[in-house]
């Protein structure tokens, strides 16, 4: 299985950094067995960490340590890019709960020295979420309207209507007014999603609608679910243009690793994703992270660049380990990668949203 999956791997990363169509297979100097990151680097304990806490932190009051925690990891990243600048091993640890914001993130040069550790401080128990509540307890949110089909309705205020960009085409070329093309996505707590629709008579018990001309959000919840009782999840991000592809970009960095972070309910573009590492990536591990219910892909990495490859490869000597990518709306992962080593990760059922719109 695990031969497989590298295979698969390596098959498509040279597929993406369409070399051979470009004349330069003769030059490539492509090693006899892809040996990874050098996880070395990350033996050595940080000089700095930076403590966050979604629910006790503070973005101005909190300074990191660890009684006085940061509350976004946004801010966090802020304080690690200088960090980072200055070649320091650089960990950042997220406390448990939900971490709702998306990110942007380049550093200014490669430092072979420094590192950048972002890392659960319990496996699976930080969640990076494109997700915000909309529990209708009146607590987080207002309560949903009742409506007469026993469904329930909420103001929407994202103007997505059906996607153009980033959409890969089947055979057919039809997928532009199909549920492929939506980005819309509902979760009832916090691991149950429903099923998107097109049309309001076409709801069932687990489902939901978006009129996208009276601007209303339906949703007919599961069997004993109440979405003013029961948690009720509405994505919202990624929407920071033009980065609206993927709700976290990490890029042009030498050491990074990433550790059982939970990634979902990304509301990306099609084929865009939760979890997205930019070109100039050097010396990458992602590590016992979880990829799932995000509405497209759930990670993704940059191949070199075709114009001018020496001068701004894609993600370079990475290990990704031991993740889980499950019920992600398009893929678990996709892109390419210089000298990739994939080892004992698990794809589960994706595809979820192709499988909605009947194309499978």
């Amino acid at each position: 299985m695990l031969r497989a999956q590298l295979i698969y791997a390596i098959t498509l990363a040279f597929a993406c950094t369409g070399l051979a169509s470009l004349g330069r297979c003769e030059s490539l100097k492509i090693p006899k067995v892809s040996s990874g990151a050098n996880t070395d680097v990350f033996k050595l304990p940080p000089d700095v960490v930076f403590f966050v806490d979604p629910n006790k932190g503070s973005d101005r009051a909190g300074t990191g340590v660890v009684d006085r925690p940061l509350r976004t990891l946004g801010k966090a990243m802020e304080y690690a890019k200088l960090a980072y600048a200055r070649g320091s091993k650089t960990r950042i640890e997220l406390a448990a709960g939900s971490y709702r914001e998306e990110g942007f993130f380049g550093f200014d040069q490669w430092k072979p020295t420094a590192y950048l550790h972002i890392k659960a401080a319990s496996k699976h128990a930080a969640i990076l979420t494109g997700c915000d509540d909309w529990t209708g307890d009146g607590k987080v949110s207002k309560p949903w309207r009742e409506e007469p089909n026993g469904s329930f309705s909420k103001r929407w205020h994202r103007d997505w209507g059906f996607e153009k960009r980033g959409i890969a085409h089947g055979p057919d070329r039809e997928f532009d007014r199909s549920l492929i093309a939506r980005r819309e996505y509902v979760l009832m707590g916090r691991n149950q999603p429903l099923r998107q629709v097109l049309n309001r008579d076409q709801m069932k018990p687990g489902t939901f609608y978006v009129d996208d001309a009276d601007k209303r959000l339906y949703l007919r919840p599961p069997p004993g679910k109440h979405p003013n009782r029961d948690l009720t999840e509405v994505a919202v991000r990624p929407h920071l243009v033009p980065y609206e592809g993927w709700l976290w970009t990490i890029w042009k960095i030498q050491n990074l690793k990433i550790e059982g972070v939970v990634f979902s309910g990304a509301a990306s573009f099609p084929n865009g994703a939760n979890l997205h590492l930019g070109r100039q990536c050097k010396n990458v591990v992602v590590e016992d992270c979880l990829f799932q219910h995000n509405g497209a892909g759930g990670f993704n990495f940059d191949g070199d660049d075709q114009d001018s490859p020496e001068h701004n490869p894609g993600v370079t000597d990475v290990t990704v380990e031991n993740c889980i990518t499950r019920e992600n709306g398009t893929y678990g992962f996709s892109g390419g990668f210089n000298n990739g080593s994939f080892v004992g990760n698990r794809f589960v059922r994706n595809n979820v949203r192709g499988d909605w719109a009947g194309y499978t």
